[in-house]
């Protein structure tokens, strides 16, 4: 009984993560992004890059970029 269980637990928790979503349009390569759907919201963020630029409305020691995580 136990082997049915784990056979039944094992088959619904690898097809429960897999999901086929239907192609849209819309990429996020930094160096081609492409939003065919809202072109007014194209993703222009570059997140491969060494820093990161701030938007935000208070500065803290006039800083506008902050090193990337991914390049410490």
């Amino acid at each position: 009984m136990k082997k049915i269980l784990l056979a039944i637990f094992t088959f619904l928790s690898s097809s429960a993560f897999s999901q086929l979503c239907s192609p849209n349009g819309i990429t996020t390569n930094p160096a081609a992004p492409v939003n065919t759907q809202n072109p007014s919201k194209l993703n222009t963020f570059n997140f491969t890059g060494t820093q990161f630029p701030l938007n935000w409305i208070y500065t803290f020691n006039n800083v506008s970029q902050i090193n990337s995580p991914f390049f410490v």
